[in-house]
């Protein structure tokens, strides 16, 4: 399923796909939110998807998370490192946790 959106991401862009890609990351803060609600999501047997978000806007969120995990990590300077997000003994970083809830969320809608 992932091969096919990446296929799919190939082709020239439309101002639909913009669109819904916006609506995607308008939707994001429903299912990451803050540091609480990330737990709470991790915590969960299946993260709490929110409504209008589809396969194609969870697949645009899971860029931004890779995205987020790539440059989200350099050090800045006067900034304090992050604290990792703690769920059953495995730490996350803010961007890990987001792009494992969206992972979880892609292979939920799957079933």
């Amino acid at each position: 399923m992932l091969e096919a959106a990446w296929l799919d991401s190939l082709r020239p862009w439309t101002r639909d796909d913009l669109n819904k890609d916006l609506e995607a990351l308008a939707l994001s803060g429903q299912l990451w939110g803050d540091r609480d609600n990330l737990t709470r999501q991790l915590l969960a047997p299946s993260p709490e998807i929110p409504a209008g978000l589809d396969h194609r806007g969870l697949c645009t969120l899971l860029g931004v998370a890779l995205l987020g995990i790539r440059f989200g990590g350099i050090p800045v300077s006067g900034v304090r490192r992050e604290i990792p997000i703690v769920v059953r003994g495995r730490p996350f970083t803010f961007h890990e946790a987001r792009y494992e809830i969206v992972l979880r969320a892609i292979k939920s809608k799957a079933c």
